[in-house]
């Protein structure tokens, strides 16, 4: 019948009432509403009649629910690691937080497992990840959903944007901005919003980072008629990195912008942070060889199946039902790894895996070959799996690797700390 409520704006709509008090606001909803307050109004000490469309501009919750920006499983965890007073503090200061735009909500394991990765580096170096969801439609709560399960037990999310125009409201509570890793900027996959993946709704006071950010393709796929419209965007931004060495020439060349290239951030995680969710994994079985493939056909099982046969190893199929765990878990148990995929890559060098690689061109073929040729693994990648004679392939020397990995660990976390703290 009544709703009570702050008189948000009223400084601006009655200036003469503002005394630093504050003013209240009722709503009558109903004929028992108006009989009452009829009944009480000699008695207030000042009361004005205003339309509902004056006093909406200034009270949106009347229109739409607030938006909470805070995670709050991400406050639970700092409580736990540093006490309610730092814990409130740190959250609380929009220079900790750092919204976090990539492609993580496309029911991709390696998108996924990017922006845990990504989140999970900046927790540690003292920042407050939130990774924006941005999915543009609204989700009913499915149990049956293995990534939106992931999202719940393990990711620091804000809450759902329905609309691009809508991210606009990260600028209230964010200071630092970062696009990336995966295929943010590759045409294809997100030219129909990609003024969004170039950080056109954040403020020009807020401080915008480029991590790893892939173009997918050693050239720009995008029209030529955005070029200007994109430049424009990047020169707002304070630091750009790019996951693929081609990508520093797109910039350059295309955008006239300096951008340094950097692995994935899977990289950036050392192996106790990955033990952490393959303690959650009930997968128990020894793997000869998985096949982790996205696009199948007849003539790639054919091959698949010969190379099996000559090595006389039985394959595991990683189902695109397993759930995150078992995904990781399955390649750390694989004794050799066949995959068409860039994470899927990835996660065989990480375990330290005999692998070899089908460049899946149509998905960006110079993913591939830019992080193969940094270690030297160029033998490891193939175009036509008839091709594949494993037995003369050189054994991999993962401690040669281990080493190059380590540096360029270290390099990705540099350049983090150093865009947020100049």
């Amino acid at each position: 019948d009544i709703t009570l409520g702050d008189f948000w704006g009223y400084h601006v709509i009655e200036p003469e009432l503002d005394d630093d008090k504050g003013v209240g606001i009722i709503f009558l909803n109903s004929m028992k509403g108006h009989s009452f307050f009829n009944s009480i109004q000699l008695d207030l000490y000042y009361s004005k009649k205003y339309s509902l469309d004056k006093v909406l501009p200034f009270n949106s919750t009347l229109s739409y629910p607030p938006i909470t920006f805070y995670n709050k499983k991400l406050f639970f965890q700092l409580l736990k690691k540093e006490g309610f007073n730092r814990a409130f503090l740190r959250i609380s200061d929009p220079q900790k937080n750092v919204a976090i735009l990539n492609l993580w909500h496309t029911h991709n394991y390696g998108a996924i497992l990017t922006a845990y990765a990504l989140q999970t580096i900046l927790l540690n170096v003292g920042y407050n990840p939130y990774l924006i969801k941005n999915t543009y439609r609204s989700i009913p709560e499915n149990p049956q959903d293995i990534f939106h399960n992931f999202e719940k037990e393990n990711l620091y999310t804000t809450n759902n944007f329905l609309t691009p125009e809508n991210l606009k409201i990260c600028n209230q509570f964010f200071d630092n901005f970062i696009v990336g890793s995966d295929q943010v900027w590759r045409f294809k996959y997100t030219g129909h919003d990609y003024k969004t993946y170039f950080l056109s709704f954040v403020e020009k006071n807020k401080k915008k980072i480029a991590c790893a950010a892939s173009f997918g393709q050693k050239y720009w796929e995008g029209p030529r008629e955005i070029t200007d419209d994109i430049a424009n965007y990047l020169k707002e931004f304070d630091t750009v990195s790019v996951r693929e060495k081609s990508g520093v020439n797109i910039c350059k060349n295309i955008f006239g912008i300096i951008a340094q290239a950097l692995f994935d951030p899977v990289f950036f995680l050392k192996m106790e942070e990955w033990n952490r969710l393959l303690e959650k994994s009930n997968l128990t079985l020894d793997l000869s060889c998985v096949i982790y493939v996205l696009d199948q056909s007849p003539k790639l099982n054919k091959q698949i199946h010969s190379i099996l046969k000559k090595q006389n190893i039985s394959p595991f199929y990683i189902p695109n039902t397993t759930n995150v765990y078992d995904f990781l878990k399955s390649f750390q148990n694989a004794k050799k790894v066949i995959t068409d995929s860039f994470h899927g890559v990835c996660f065989s060098i990480i375990f330290q895996k005999d692998f070899i690689c089908l460049c899946n061109k149509s998905r960006g073929e110079d993913r591939f070959t830019s992080l193969l040729s940094d270690l030297g693994l160029m033998d490891r990648l193939f175009y036509d799996l008839s091709e594949v004679d494993w037995d003369k392939l050189q054994p991999i020397d993962y401690e040669k690797i281990g080493k190059i990995i380590e540096q360029k660990r270290q390099e990705g976390v540099d350049f983090l700390i150093k865009a947020l703290e100049e």
